[in-house]
């Protein structure tokens, strides 16, 4: 049994510790757009300059940073939201995501949450 709450308690201090701060944000928000881009370039039948690439993310790294972002802290993950209004309309595979969950250094984007 205590070999249990020791094996629980690890993992709950390892999610704590690390738990995605506001600038790990920025950062996957760079990664998730330079991600798209070559999305975009694949489905055009062509690979993105690597010019796109640091231009897309030099933009987005500008604009996300400025951005009213909201983040719930929960100690063991974060829930970050951006306002509506910044989510410009259009198809699944153009939109940034409204939501994304932070968990172990890692990030999940969601359409909302």
């Amino acid at each position: 049994m205590n070999k249990w709450l020791i094996a629980v308690a690890a993992v709950l201090i390892l999610l704590a510790a690390t738990n995605p701060s506001r600038s790990d944000f920025n950062d996957w928000a760079v990664r998730y757009t330079a991600h798209k881009i070559d999305a975009q370039a694949q489905r055009e039948g062509r690979e993105a300059s690597s010019s796109e690439r640091v231009v897309g993310g030099a933009l987005v790294g500008l604009v996300v940073a400025n951005l009213p972002v909201k983040r719930q802290n929960f100690i063991l993950f974060s829930i970050y939201r951006l306002d509506s209004d910044v989510i410009q309309p259009g198809n699944d595979s153009e939109t940034f995501p409204g939501c994304a969950v932070g968990i172990a250094g890692q990030f999940v984007g969601f359409k909302k949450c």
